[in-house]
Formats: C-alpha cells, structure tokens, sequence
C-alpha cells in the first residue's frame, strides 16, 4: 500500500471549514449535500494529484484504465469518487475534514 502524503486542503475547502463544523449526522449530511460542486472538483484534483492518480482502495491508476476501456469502446462510466475515510454518518466533524479524503475510482 503507498502512503499518501496530505497536503494543505484547496482554500475553498478551508473556508467551508470555518463557517460550519457539523456536529450530527443530519447536520453532516445536509452540509456535504450543498457543498458547491466548484470546490469539490477543486478538492479533488488536490487529492488525485497526492495519490499518484491511483484509487486509494485498488491502487489502480485511474487515467490508465479509463482510456483502456475508452479504445475498446466499452460502455462505463468512469471518473472518480471523494469518499470520506470515516464515515461522516459517524464522525460528523470530520464532514469538511481534507484528512478524512480520499478519491477512489
């Protein structure tokens, strides 16, 4: 398994942070539902850059794969996934957390 180094979270990120710490799993759920689609791209270019563009879980190198299924015309859809590594259900001050971020494909 390789190690992902953290880096600093996109400003966006950071800010969201600051207006509103979820502190229930309702309150988590309805945040990360407005979250702005702009800033989660943003967050996750972030974190495909500092995986190597591997998925966390699988390893597999999610550029690679996609353009081998894209050659053979195969009909999947394909992109990436920010998954939060503890449950935000569970730990809802981790909602908005750039350490409690993965992608995966």
């Amino acid at each position: 398994m390789r190690h992902i180094c953290k880096r600093n979270p996109p400003y966006c990120l950071t800010q969201r942070q600051r207006i509103h710490v979820p502190q229930t799993a309702t309150e988590a759920e309805t945040a990360w539902g407005n979250f702005p689609s702009d800033c989660c791209g943003k967050v996750g270019e972030y974190l495909h850059a500092e995986q190597y563009h591997l998925c966390a879980y699988t390893e597999l190198n999610l550029d690679e794969f996609k353009n081998e299924l894209e050659q053979t015309n195969t009909p999947v859809k394909l992109g990436y996934h920010i998954e939060h590594v503890k449950p935000k259900s569970k730990f809802p001050p981790l909602t908005f957390d750039y350490n409690n971020r993965v992608v995966l494909g």
